[in-house]
Protein backbone atom coordinates (compact mmCIF):
# COMPACT_ATOMS: atom_id res chain seq x y z
CA UNK A 1 0.00 0.00 0.00
CA UNK A 2 2.87 2.19 1.07
CA UNK A 3 5.93 1.02 -1.07
CA UNK A 4 8.93 2.68 -1.03
CA UNK A 5 7.85 5.35 1.68
CA UNK A 6 9.24 4.46 4.97
CA UNK A 7 8.30 7.36 6.72
CA UNK A 8 4.70 6.47 6.03
CA UNK A 9 5.72 2.83 7.03
CA UNK A 10 6.22 4.23 10.46
CA UNK A 11 3.73 6.18 11.16
CA UNK A 12 1.09 3.60 10.74
CA UNK A 13 2.71 2.30 14.13
CA UNK A 14 0.71 4.65 15.94
CA UNK A 15 -2.36 3.65 14.53
CA UNK A 16 -2.19 0.52 17.32
CA UNK A 17 -0.88 2.75 19.78
CA UNK A 18 -3.28 5.21 19.75
CA UNK A 19 -6.30 3.07 19.58
CA UNK A 20 -5.28 1.38 22.87
CA UNK A 21 -3.92 4.82 24.79
CA UNK A 22 -8.18 5.76 23.88
CA UNK A 23 -9.08 2.82 25.24
CA UNK A 24 -7.42 2.80 28.27
CA UNK A 25 -7.47 6.57 28.59
CA UNK A 26 -11.42 7.13 27.95
CA UNK A 27 -11.68 3.10 29.98
CA UNK A 28 -11.17 5.66 33.25
CA UNK A 29 -13.22 8.56 31.97
CA UNK A 30 -15.86 5.62 31.19
CA UNK A 31 -16.66 4.26 34.64
CA UNK A 32 -17.53 8.30 35.60
CA UNK A 33 -19.07 8.85 32.89
CA UNK A 34 -21.72 5.27 33.71
CA UNK A 35 -22.56 6.77 36.76
CA UNK A 36 -23.17 10.39 34.88
CA UNK A 37 -25.14 8.90 32.42
CA UNK A 38 -26.64 5.44 32.57
CA UNK A 39 -24.56 2.18 31.14
CA UNK A 40 -26.74 1.54 28.20
CA UNK A 41 -26.56 5.07 26.67
CA UNK A 42 -22.77 5.03 27.17
CA UNK A 43 -22.44 1.90 25.33
CA UNK A 44 -24.75 2.97 22.50
CA UNK A 45 -22.73 5.97 22.25
CA UNK A 46 -19.54 4.03 22.12
CA UNK A 47 -21.02 1.79 19.62
CA UNK A 48 -21.62 4.70 17.40
CA UNK A 49 -18.67 6.07 17.99
CA UNK A 50 -16.15 3.24 17.06
CA UNK A 51 -18.66 2.31 13.90
CA UNK A 52 -18.30 5.45 12.76
CA UNK A 53 -14.25 5.16 12.85
CA UNK A 54 -14.35 2.13 11.42
CA UNK A 55 -16.41 3.51 8.63
CA UNK A 56 -14.51 6.73 8.42
CA UNK A 57 -11.41 4.41 8.23
CA UNK A 58 -12.31 2.78 4.93
CA UNK A 59 -12.10 5.59 2.99
CA UNK A 60 -8.84 6.91 4.40
CA UNK A 61 -6.06 7.57 1.80
CA UNK A 62 -3.06 8.68 4.13
CA UNK A 63 -1.77 6.98 7.17
CA UNK A 64 -1.89 10.49 9.00
CA UNK A 65 -6.05 9.50 8.43
CA UNK A 66 -6.45 6.12 9.11
CA UNK A 67 -4.41 7.40 12.75
CA UNK A 68 -7.60 9.85 13.20
CA UNK A 69 -9.84 7.38 12.63
CA UNK A 70 -8.44 3.78 13.76
CA UNK A 71 -6.57 5.49 16.45
CA UNK A 72 -8.24 8.47 17.62
CA UNK A 73 -12.13 7.25 17.44
CA UNK A 74 -12.08 3.82 17.37
CA UNK A 75 -10.11 3.88 20.71
CA UNK A 76 -12.52 6.31 22.16
CA UNK A 77 -15.43 3.96 20.92
CA UNK A 78 -13.83 0.66 22.48
CA UNK A 79 -12.95 2.05 25.59
CA UNK A 80 -16.36 3.99 26.43
CA UNK A 81 -17.96 0.31 25.88
CA UNK A 82 -15.37 -1.61 27.38
CA UNK A 83 -14.87 -0.23 31.11
CA UNK A 84 -18.45 -0.04 31.53
CA UNK A 85 -19.48 -3.30 30.11
CA UNK A 86 -16.42 -4.75 32.04
CA UNK A 87 -17.58 -3.75 35.52
CA UNK A 88 -21.50 -3.42 34.79
CA UNK A 89 -22.16 -7.14 35.90
CA UNK A 90 -20.16 -6.31 39.72
CA UNK A 91 -22.84 -3.88 39.72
Amino acid sequence: MYDGEPAKLKLLIYIGTLMYFGIFFWGMLGGWLADVWSYRKLCFVGIVIMALGQLLASFCKEPWQLCLTEGVLSGLGIGLVFSPSSTAPAR
